[in-house]
């Protein structure tokens, strides 16, 4: 999907919103939340929710028809969040913890921003994780268990086995050299985009590449308000970080 307009964007990504009854990550007073939101919506001329907005693959079951009752009973909790997404500068990419939302709420793959010569291509990054390319039955595994220890109530348990996963997998894949880059600058190249933002690592990036800029908010879950902030009349691309309350 391609929209053109004078564009200053705000991308979040990572949100991990649970599905009732298993808390998700998400760590945030949903009322400061829908502030921040609101907040980005006044100085942005559009706000990308980058995939993985709620976590629809914590159930008992793994298949399509429980994944899309997460996503159901995840934003019968969230109306607030809802209400967002159904304003016309508010987009949903799909991610790979609610690729669901694909065929739910028609959320697309990729979001390309701009004018020829000033452009953001947005897209999740599960397409250019290595572990997901060549062993998915390992990677849902773990996404299984870790949905176990949260049903189980043990939340900070999870996280601290998800954030040891992030800091290997960062140390492996990460920089402007990882496979994360390479597929930013690919995007760069097939869209003609000047700046590239990909999620789903959890670790913000920023990197000059010859493509382009590619950079990653990191994750807006456990309570942060992290984002990436593009102006593309100014060619400018800030990683933004405000710490949990």
């Amino acid at each position: 999907m391609s929209l053109e307009a004078p564009l200053r964007v705000a991308v979040l990504s990572d949100l991990h919103i649970g599905s009732p009854p298993v808390v998700g990550a998400f760590g945030h007073d949903v009322g400061a939340f829908a502030r921040h939101l609101d907040g980005l919506l006044g100085t942005h001329d559009h706000v990308v929710l980058n995939g993985d907005v709620f976590q629809c693959d914590h159930g008992l079951r793994w298949d399509r028809d429980a994944h899309r009752g997460a996503l159901a009973r995840a934003m019968a909790a969230h109306p607030w969040l809802c209400e967002r997404l159904d304003r016309p500068r508010v987009h949903y990419l799909r991610g790979n913890h609610d690729d669901v939302a694909h065929d739910v709420l028609g959320a697309s793959e990729r979001l390309v921003l701009g004018v020829p010569g000033a452009q953001v291509v947005i897209t999740h990054g599960d397409q250019h994780d290595p572990v997901i390319g060549r062993a998915p039955g390992i990677s849902a595994a773990a996404t299984w268990f870790s949905g176990r220890v949260r049903r189980a109530g043990l939340g900070r348990l999870a996280s601290a086995l998800e954030d040891r996963d992030v800091v290997i997998k960062a140390g492996r894949f990460g920089g402007a050299t990882g496979p994360y880059a390479a597929g930013a600058a690919a995007l760069m190249v097939e869209t003609g985009a000047q700046v590239a933002i990909l999620g789903h690592t959890h670790i913000p990036e920023h990197h000059a590449l010859p493509q382009g800029i590619f950079a990653n908010p990191g994750s807006a879950s456990l309570g942060h308000f992290r984002w990436v902030s593009v102006d593309l009349a100014a060619g400018d691309v800030r990683l933004m970080d405000e710490p949990a309350a």
